[in-house]
This record gives C-alpha cells, structure tokens and sequence, in this order.
C-alpha cells in the first residue's frame, strides 16, 4: 500500500471510527472540573503536610 493510499484510508476511516467510538461520551461540567480539581488540591495538601511531618 502506498503512502498517499494510506494517508486516505487514515483521513476516511479513522474519523468515523473515532466518532462512532466517542461521539456519545459525555464530557464533564466545570462545576465537576471545579470539584474535582478541589479534591486533588486537599489531597496534595493533605500529603504534603504529612510528609512535613514525618522528615
């Protein structure tokens, strides 16, 4: 196969492939994004103070 064939076989497939694999996934809120972002902070947070106290 060449390269130019490939590269259409890539360009036509692989969209409708992904579309059909991913098209109904739901993407987060930013109220979600806040949330979790928040939790990801206590827990670094949490962790660092931890380690603090243990050296």
């Amino acid at each position: 196969m060449k390269t130019e064939q490939l590269n259409l076989f890539i360009d036509s497939v692989l969209p409708e492939v992904v579309l059909q694999t991913y098209g109904n996934i739901s993407l987060p809120s930013d109220e979600q994004i806040q949330q979790s972002m928040k939790k990801m902070m206590f827990m670094l947070e949490s962790k660092q103070k931890w380690n603090m106290r243990n050296e």
